[in-house]
């Protein structure tokens, strides 16, 4: 298996991933209602998705290290990789600390039947972890957007490139400002995860400017 191939298989999953948060993530912590709130948080589903969020951005920031061979500016293409890369493992860290934090602070809840413990998922989620997670996101949707810039002129389809920098710039804007809404986050993941999976299909099929990928 080359790397192209690698690559491919790598962007392909992190479309899957993307999906599978939103698909599989609880929306009870919207509800208001202390306990929905707690079991929300308390729930594998809420873990598990959480880890394939973490999972989709890793393997979104791997997948794009094979543009670079693609773009006829490889120097602007791996400063791109450079950033989102960057960008990914601040925006995993919130994510991790969601899934297992926030679970923790639900468990506790639910077993000492205090819903005061709920006060420091606030804490953990609207502290200085937020500005780590912002950050994250915005460097993770600056690095696309010079990634897509770099290999707009390549074998790539076009539209498949401004999906992805579309999407990628729309799941943050989501997450920021309607993050308790399923239906819009599941959509804004579809339309991310066909750029994810057009590009993956090109890759396999398109030739490279540079050999031995």
């Amino acid at each position: 298996m080359s790397r192209r191939h690698v690559d491919a298989a790598l962007l392909a999953l992190s479309g899957v991933f993307f999906v599978a948060f939103p698909v599989i993530r609880p929306f009870g912590d919207g509800s208001g209602d202390p306990k929905v709130v707690a079991e929300t948080f308390a729930s594998g589903a809420w873990v598990v998705a959480h880890v394939l969020g973490l999972l989709a951005f890793i393997l979104l920031a791997l997948g794009l290290h094979g543009f670079i061979h693609y773009a006829r500016n490889q120097n602007l293409a791996y400063a791109g990789f450079l950033l989102t890369t960057i960008g990914a493992g601040l925006t995993v860290a919130f994510f991790g600390a969601e899934a297992f934090g926030l679970h923790s602070i639900g468990e506790q809840a639910l077993r000492e039947s205090r819903t005061d413990a709920l006060e420091l998922a606030n804490d953990l989620r609207f502290g200085p972890a937020i500005f780590v997670m912002l950050a994250g996101l915005l460097t993770v949707v600056v690095g696309t957007g010079v990634v897509a810039f770099a290999v707009w002129k390549s074998s790539l389809p076009s539209w498949s490139i401004a999906t992805l920098a579309v999407g990628v710039f729309l799941w943050a804007v989501v997450l920021g400002v309607a993050s308790p809404n399923q239906p819009l986050r599941i959509a804004e993941s579809l339309l991310l995860a066909t750029g994810l999976w057009a590009l993956a299909w090109s890759m396999l099929r398109g030739q490279p400017l540079t050999t031995g990928t």
